[in-house]
């Protein structure tokens, strides 16, 4: 084993061992539930399945909760990872709930990935380019989340086999290892079992194969076969009923293509900021108002890597200047795939792979030179890519498991009487409490509520007013329902809600009383039981606190309250 993978092996390593502390969080409760046979029976390995598309099986889920109330019937957010599944099955079985085991599982496949890395760098790159690459990529902190956060594991069971079934490919086409050419669908084949960001690495491989001196003829018979892989893949997914449906957050190019087109170009740019400037894109979801500028930081950091790489490219040997090419190329590609949804750094994985080896040869020709640019690039990618990743590893797990802990607790920690019966969440401005409240409860073994609704995610301040008996008013002030990501992630802006329309739950019903093109900013819920009868939550001072049902005609102010997401960043 070589000295540079021994590096990139214990630098990740010890990024990763914090992590193991990191416990259960959001999406892991899901998991855990499907594991036990408790919600959401959509089949053994259909783990990541959140929404089928048939209103029968959301109906329990949004009449009685947790789902709020303007979830589209119709929504689809399910996507084909029945080998992901049934790692986490694997670990429910051995583990039970000893989360750290679970996390250990996962820095195994880390490592391993690490290891299929080297094995492409050291085929197409010189040592020294390959050996700094490797260790680049090992402490990229766009692989904190995928190492860290179980439910992301799939990102790294999908990139293993798919990188080796690069490497396969590459034996095939430039040494004529007839082998090589299955090895590689058996890997891509293998990868997709884990996730669409497959396509990542199908990219790097599509991006070979473009800049290959060969004619197009030859290039299109040679990627017959991936080709028909995918037409396969395709295939079974859709015939499954996989994909994504009526949310604006996740959006299905295959079948909204027009939506997908509209929202990459800003979202590519937020990732490449990430990828180059190591401005992190995570702030797109948590800070909305920085979106511009993340725009702008990849717009900027691409100029000046262009820039870098002109500079920098006389003193490449030609090895190093021929795979450059493709390795680029491929990790701009593979920002594509991932700008179905919004930005955030652990979509990065793959695209990290071509971006490691170019920063690596950046660092390498630059340290040669003597010039005043050449020493502003080193200075650049020591400081981003060297110094700053280790810090950002830490920071991201933390604020995960922060966020997470925080909604738990603000669940678990609500007076005894808020953990039964009818339980109304009249503002929820974070998406932990009111998505995962019952999830919480569970694994804390509590009883759940018999309902569990919430009436509105909107972070702005609120206006809510008893209208009779068992009738509230609610209103946004200075903002609108719907228009955050996750409000969004449930009901795309493409189905909207209409003033006079309706949606009937199991024992109240809410009505919308003004919208402005599907921007609600007033509602209507009447319940089957007097009020007293319900749990009345509101969020203040990052917790639940339970109001008593004001007096008819009285309106209750709420003021705008910091989200534990806002939290999690002072």
């Amino acid at each position: 084993m070589k000295k540079p993978l021994l590096i990139a092996l214990l630098a990740a390593t010890l990024l990763a061992v914090p992590s193991l502390s990191l416990g259960f969080v959001l999406d892991d409760y899901l998991m855990l539930a499907k594991a036990q046979g408790a919600v959401m029976q959509t089949g053994d390995y259909s783990f990541f399945t959140f929404a089928t598309g048939h209103p029968e099986d959301l109906s329990s889920l949004i009449t009685r909760g947790p789902y709020p109330w303007w979830t589209l019937p119709e929504l689809r957010l399910s996507f084909m990872r029945p080998f992901a599944s049934a790692l986490f099955r694997l670990d429910f079985w051995a583990f039970g709930e000893t989360a750290w085991l679970y996390h250990v599982h996962s820095l195994l496949w880390a490592l391993g990935l690490i290891g299929a890395v080297w094995l492409l760098y050291r085929k197409v790159l010189t040592a020294p380019i390959a050996g700094l690459a490797v260790i680049l990529f090992a402490i990229d902190d766009t692989h904190g989340l995928p190492t860290s956060w179980i439910a992301n594991r799939n990102a790294l069971t999908a990139a293993l086999p798919a990188v080796l079934g690069l490497v396969a490919w590459l034996r095939y086409r430039e040494e004529g290892w007839a082998p090589g050419r299955w090895l590689a669908l058996v890997g891509l084949g293998c990868a997709f079992l884990s996730g669409e960001s497959t396509f990542g690495v199908i990219a790097y491989l599509g991006a070979f194969e473009l800049l290959k001196s060969q004619t197009w003829k030859q290039r299109i018979v040679a990627l017959l076969p991936v080709l028909a892989l995918v037409v396969v893949w395709a295939i079974i997914y859709r015939s499954l009923g996989y994909g994504s449906f009526g949310s604006s957050t996740y959006v299905d190019p295959g079948k909204n293509p027009i939506e997908f087109l509209k929202n990459a170009p800003t979202r590519i740019s937020a990732l490449a900021g990430a990828l180059t400037m190591g401005l992190t894109s995570d702030l797109w979801l948590v800070l909305p108002a920085t979106r511009p500028v993340l725009v702008l930081t990849g717009l900027v950091g691409c100029a000046l890597v262009a820039l870098a790489l002109r500079g920098s490219w006389p003193a490449l040997e030609a090895r190093d200047r021929q795979s450059l090419k493709w390795l680029t190329l491929g990790s701009l590609l593979a920002l594509a795939p991932v700008s179905s949804t919004f930005p955030t750094d652990r979509l990065l994985l793959t695209a990290s792979l071509g971006a490691s080896a170019l920063f690596a040869a950046l660092l390498n020709a630059a340290w040669k030179q003597k010039s005043i640019a050449s020493r502003l690039i080193v200075a650049w990618v020591v400081v981003v890519h060297i110094m700053v990743p280790p810090v950002s590893w830490m920071i991201g797990a933390s604020i995960l498991k922060g966020w997470s802990a925080r909604g738990r607790d603000a669940v678990l920690n609500a007076p005894e009487s808020e953990r039964t019966g009818r339980v109304v969440l009249i503002t929820a401005p974070d998406p932990a409490p009111p998505l995962y409240g019952t999830l919480f409860l569970r694994s804390a073994k509590r009883t759940e509520p018999e309902r569990w609704w919430t009436l509105s995610m909107d972070p702005n301040a609120h206006r809510v007013t008893r209208v009779g008996p068992r009738s509230l008013e609610l209103e946004s002030i200075g903002g609108h329902m719907f228009e955050t990501v996750f409000e969004q992630l449930i009901r795309s802006s493409d189905f909207p809600l209409n003033s006079g329309q309706s949606v009937q739950l199991d024992g109240a019903r809410i009505t919308v009383l003004d919208s402005t093109n599907g921007l609600v900013t007033r509602i209507r819920a009447d319940f089957e039981l007097p009020l007293e009868a319900h749990t009345l939550l509101i969020w203040r001072a990052g917790r639940f606190e339970k109001i008593e049902p004001p007096a008819e005609g009285t309106p209750l102010e709420i003021p705008r309250q910091e989200t534990l997401m806002e939290a999690g960043l002072r």
